[in-house]
């Protein structure tokens, strides 16, 4: 029993060391500006709309070209919002850090 007690309080100290990082402060930070930005959240919305009429226009060549052309377009925007971009790069280096701390406690 003491010694899970010790071992959660380790946990804990790791999870709080975690938090420190200043890539993990940034990454966290930066995803909850993306969450919170209005034009972010339209260009979603607008992208899954699109998709949505894809699948739905999946018998009418016409339309759903049409409607993949506006959801690439849209899914480039997103993809290539710098916010966007330093979000996925900031995801890779969390990534990269949370599996060198897997690969130690192995």
């Amino acid at each position: 029993m003491i010694e899970n007690i010790e071992l959660d309080e380790q946990l804990e100290k790791v999870k709080e060391l975690i938090y420190k990082e200043p890539v993990v402060i940034e990454f966290l930070a930066i995803r909850e500006r993306i969450a919170n930005d209005v034009y972010l959240k339209a260009l979603v919305e607008k992208i899954n709309e699109h998709k949505k009429l894809m699948s739905q226009n999946i018998d009418n060549d016409s339309t759903y070209f049409d409607e993949k052309d506006q959801y690439e377009k849209l899914q480039k925007e997103y993809e290539t919002n710098p916010m966007v971009v330093n979000y996925n790069s900031l995801r890779e280096e969390v990534a990269s850090l949370l599996s060198q701390i897997h690969d130690i406690l192995q």
